[in-house]
């Protein structure tokens, strides 16, 4: 139980480190391809007459070895184009063979990245690629449904895996690199960006990696290595368009340019303060047990009492108190004693002899000051007094209800106060919670009864000896130690601001004023006070700057432009121009992989069918049946999945996040279309599964043979114990990574948008996410509990007490909207038909915003795929030289061009009106309605 609920120690970051990164690039299965790469480049160097180790050549040597393998890179022979291939690769990969050290043979990996760059090998890599990615594999095709198709698929897949290895480990090198502060190198790195920027051939090679995704998952090209073309779109993406840093640059650098004031916190920062909150809700869906108080018995109940003040004031105080005594000590050449109360006196007339002194009598400002710091001080001695009276009174009537309980309690034995405290406290501990639910005091001793009231002055006895600025620094660390607030800022939108200001003047003067925030006239005062707050906390984002620029555009076209003339030029605007035409393809793509591999620990035999196969990647080696192998193909498996989820997360997280910092109406259409292809449920599916144990306990590593160590040094002997042992892990970073992914990009796409937050409402999603709070990580817990939060007014009165727990989680982590009753139900906001017409108003937006931005591309691309298919259709018509029933489908019958009608058409047009228009019922009234 008490290993249930231990925090996780995750910080996030865009990318795990670089020596974990490429060795998730390789499948265990792949072991065999290292020494083939060596074999390779030995060979190779034999025909060119040069050393067979690259740590011997001089400069000159390894500039000749470098331009004989880049021209034989270049012929025609494929054998020879991919032995030149597997060389680079060796030298790419550290040249293993030489290295006694992971670090050595990571220093070699990058300083022969740089090297080989420099010489073009990035180009050539992906042109090879395209080349591989044409080649025709249907002579293999009619075995596919043997017992062998899975090696076959392996072997096919070989070069293909060879040259996204060279280009992941290039990108990867890339991106990490910014940490250098060598100019050249830096230099190089940026050079690298601008050659992914800008296409390659004929389009961006991000796009030619999602049409590949397409292929494999429409079926063409099931050889393909999924995982590796995952990796290698997600680093393009991230080092292109920039991680969270660069996110937030734009943000700011937009915001300034739409006189927009800065973002009033970060949430990375906020997040890295943040303490995990206790799971509400065991992992078998039973909910949490509280921990039992000791002394609690049947006729008698114990309320752990709270003190009226709490740390926050205590600190305040005695910060306060502090403070005045330095002023007031100042000019006192006599040290204040302070072991005893009647010391205390002396100090106080000590300090009121002060007062007397000429100098303190030369203002009055001074004496008054004087003055209210004395009755200051006077308060918090009578209010700690007090407290004390309140906490002794409190003991009496404990001691007298034990007295009259202890003859009519079940048990003989009854514990003492003050050990059952102690006890339940121990027990409060164990759980985790005792500083979330049990008020923290100043540990208290019978041998000093004036401890409250010394509390604050010990300190004072070593003013003299203290600087101002130590006492300062020393007293807001107390503070900051002690005090616990909020951790956002809240909020307002402007829209909101509205609503709340009409209803108000609806309600006192009985009228509309429409999009007026700012007029207060014959408002009550109180409420006037209540509409200056929310105007102190409005914020307005920068989509709704850019909605109203495209309202504006579209009523005043002559008179409004762009807010960003230069939008073109931007990374993300170059890359959705590139996905625009097909991008609902690019997405269910994604999507397909992502719900392939997401049933990984199903039990349900249902859930573990799979549309496509996506273990290209994995040899089966059915020669080897030892339990070991077996346990071996079992964890890279389970890691193929695992790495396959991380990537698509990531890539879905960045195109969502950089195309709304972009255009609002870009990230719309993605959320829309990934809504549209079953995104929310996939998650959600993904979410319902033990996910503490996804993430705490996997056997999904066996560090032994990760790559290079698997290639490096003597390698141990693999054993069923020694698997167990490599495969321990405090946690997984990368299974930790993806499910913040994943979490976020739901939060994303249901964000102000109430028809699908009732989705998450009738896929039941509470009792999931409730689960899922049982993985103790910040920040994974704030994105659960903001979905919590925005469904929790449709969840009705019952599910609200039975889970009460969670509205001090939601008030504390997420952040607040002032006029948002989260926390309460409304009948008008309850009904999900009224939130239909949301979406197609959403989707009438979007068409405008593209036919007005992206008019001449859509247009030049729906004719050339209109042309297509003509031509595809007229081919099969002369092949089979027949009626085609399905001719009508061919043609847009809604365009204002012309279309061409075919000839096969015209002569049996006849047919087609019969069968199409006269045999067909159809129920007009219907059709009318």
């Amino acid at each position: 139980m008490s290993n249930m609920i231990d925090p996780i120690n995750f910080t996030y970051e865009d990318t795990d480190s670089l020596q974990n990164e490429i060795s998730e690039l390789y499948s265990y299965s792949e072991e065999s391809d290292f020494f083939a790469n060596r074999n390779a480049f030995e060979e190779s160097m034999e025909d060119c007459g040069l050393p067979l180790t690259w740590k011997h050549m001089v400069l000159e040597q390894q500039t000749l070895a470098v331009n004989h393998l880049m021209t034989t890179l270049e012929v025609s022979c494929r054998p020879t184009r991919i032995k030149s291939c597997r060389a680079l690769a060796y030298l790419i990969q550290g040249n293993f063979g030489e290295c006694l050290t992971l670090e050595e043979q990571a220093n070699n990996s990058r300083e022969n990245v740089f090297l080989l760059y420099r010489h073009g090998l990035f180009q050539s890599f992906v042109q090879q690629l395209m080349i591989e990615a044409n080649v025709d594999t249907k002579d293999n095709k009619s075995s596919m449904s043997s017992a062998s198709s899975s090696v076959l698929l392996f072997n096919e897949s070989s070069e293909l895996r060879l040259i996204l290895s060279v280009l992941y480990t290039i990108t990867e090198t890339m991106y990490h690199a910014k940490d250098f502060t060598d100019e050249n190198v830096l230099e190089l790195r940026q050079q690298f960006i601008r050659e992914l920027q800008n296409p390659i051939g004929d389009e961006l090679l991000s796009v030619s990696l999602f049409q590949m995704l397409n292929s494999f998952c429409g079926g063409q090209a099931p050889h393909y290595p999924v995982r590796k073309i995952t990796l290698l779109l997600w680093k393009i993406i991230l080092i292109t368009l920039g991680g969270t840093p660069e996110l937030r640059n734009l943000k700011e650098k937009n915001r300034k340019m739409c006189n927009l004031n800065p973002a009033p916190e970060d949430t990375m920062d906020v997040i890295k303060n943040m303490t995990p909150c206790l799971p509400l809700m065991m992992v078998d869906g039973l909910a949490r047990p509280r921990p039992g108080l000791a002394g609690m018995i049947a006729n008698r109940r114990r309320v752990l009492k709270q003190p009226a003040f709490d740390d926050a004031v205590y600190a305040y105080a005695k910060e306060c108190l502090l403070n005045s005594l330095a002023e007031l000590n100042q000019n006192d050449d006599n040290e204040i004693d302070m072991q005893s109360t009647d010391e205390l006196n002396d100090s106080t007339e000590n300090v009121r002899n002060d007062e007397s002194d000429p100098e303190l009598r030369d203002s009055d400002a001074d004496a008054d000051a004087d003055a209210d710091t004395k009755a200051d001080y006077e308060n918090f001695k009578e209010m700690f007094e007090d407290e004390e009276r309140h906490e002794q009174q409190r003991k009496d009537d404990l001691q007298e209800n034990r007295s009259d309980g202890s003859s009519s309690s079940d048990s003989g034995i009854v514990e003492s106060d003050e050990d059952a405290n102690r006890r339940s406290q121990r027990e409060w501990a164990d759980m985790g919670i005792l500083e979330d639910y049990i008020p923290q005091k100043e540990n208290t001793s019978d041998a000093n009864p004036n401890h409250e009231k010394q509390m604050f002055l010990p300190l004072s006895s070593n003013l003299k000896a203290k600087t101002n600025n130590q006492l300062e620094s020393s007293s807001r660390s107390d503070v900051s130690s002690s005090y616990r607030g909020l951790p956002w800022t809240p909020k307002v939108r402007k829209a909101d601001l509205s609503v709340h200001m009409q209803n108000l003047r609806m309600k006192f003067l009985g009228y509309y004023l429409p999009n007026e925030v700012y007029s207060t006239f014959g408002l009550p005062e109180p409420i006037v006070e209540g509409i200056n707050v929310m105007r102190r906390h409005l914020y307005v984002s920068l989509a709704e700057v850019q909605l109203e620029r495209e309202e504006a555009m579209h009523k005043f076209p002559l008179t409004h432009s762009e807010l960003n003339p230069n939008y073109r030029e931007e990374n993300a605007e170059k890359l959705y121009s590139a996905l625009l035409p097909r991008l609902p393809q690019h997405m269910i793509a994604l999507l397909k992989i992502l719900l392939a591999a997401s049933t990984i620990n199903s039990k349900n035999k249902s859930d573990r069918v799979e549309s496509i196969n996506i273990m290209a990647e994995i040899n089966p080696d059915v020669s080897s049946q030892s339990v070991v192998q077996t346990l071996k193909m079992d964890v890279d498996a389970i890691r193929h999945k695992e790495i396959i989820i991380k990537a698509i997360s990531a890539i879905l997280l960045l195109l969502l996040k950089h195309f709304k910092i972009n255009h609002i109406y870009q990230f719309e259409y993605v959320s829309q279309q990934l809504m549209f292809a079953n995104c929310i449920p996939l998650i959600l599916k993904f979410l319902s599964q033990d996910m503490y144990a996804y993430i705490v306990s996997p056997r999904s590593t066996i560090s032994a043979i990760d790559f290079p160590a698997c290639v490096i040094g003597e390698q141990p002997e693999l054993t069923s114990d020694a698997i167990e042992l490599c495969s321990f892990q405090p946690y997984c970073w990368r299974n930790m990574f993806s499910c913040i992914n994943l979490v976020r990009v739901l939060n994303k796409l249901t964000k102000w948008k109430h028809s699908r937050i009732m989705m998450l409402v009738v896929f039941k999603s509470s009792q999931t996410l409730l689960k899922s709070l049982s993985v103790r990580q910040p920040m994974f817990q704030l994105y659960v509990l903001k979905l919590l939060k925005v469904q929790l007014k449709f969840l009705g009165r019952q599910w609200k007490k039975n889970n009460m727990k969670l509205i001090s989680p939601i008030y504390q982590k997420v952040r607040h909207r002032l006029t948002d009753d989260w926390a309460y139900s409304n009948d008008n906001e309850a009904r999900p038909w009224d939130f239909q017409a949301e979406e197609f108003t959403l989707q009438a937006n979007i068409n405008r915003f593209h036919q007005r931005r992206y008019h001449d591309l859509l247009t030049s691309n729906a004719a050339g795929s209109k042309n297509r298919n003509s031509s595809m259709v007229f081919d099969q018509l002369e092949k089979f030289g027949g009626y085609d029933d399905n001719a009508d489908e061919d043609y847009d019958f809604g365009s204002l061009e012309i279309s061409r009608i075919s000839p096969h058409f015209e002569r049996n047009y006849e047919r087609w009106l019969d069968s199409e228009v006269f045999q067909r019922e159809i129920n007009w009234d219907k059709l009318l309605e």
